[in-house]
């Protein structure tokens, strides 16, 4: 692929990809990951699967991922509050529209990243530590 395509390419899958947030530095941080110099091969590098790891690979839908259940947690507690029909509404509404329409489209967009990041992983698995058993 030449290479003008090949940046083009690599900026449209991030856009695709809604990648807006890296967060490789902080996952490695928190699960105590060390940098790996296995990396998959350069078309799928090209697709945005740089890591051998699925957490790495999902980017900013990880994020999504861990703000579902404060959000679901939030929208639960203001659909039990007593102080205002309005609020316990509003937190009905929104914990239903969380659990039908937010959860089911989120998995669907992650399925992907998902499948193709557990293909890739299989090859290189390691159960060194925490961090690479998670």
């Amino acid at each position: 692929m030449p290479a003008n395509a090949g940046i083009y390419f690599t900026a449209m899958m991030q856009i695709a990809a809604f990648d807006f947030v890296d967060t490789s530095s902080k996952l490695d941080y928190v699960l105590g990951l060390e940098e790996s110099d296995i990396s998959p091969r350069i078309n799928l590098q090209t697709l945005g699967f740089e890591s051998t790891l699925m957490l790495h690979n999902m980017g900013s839908l990880l994020l999504f991922f861990l703000f579902y259940p404060v959000a679901l947690l939030f929208t639960w507690l203001c659909s039990k509050a007593t102080c205002s029909k309005s609020l316990s509404e509003w937190g009905a509404e929104k914990q239903k529209e969380l659990r039908y329409g937010f959860l089911i489209s989120l998995v669907t967009e992650a399925y992907s990243v998902m499948a193709v990041s557990c293909c890739i992983h299989f090859k290189f698995m390691e159960w060194n530590s925490f961090g690479y058993t998670v």
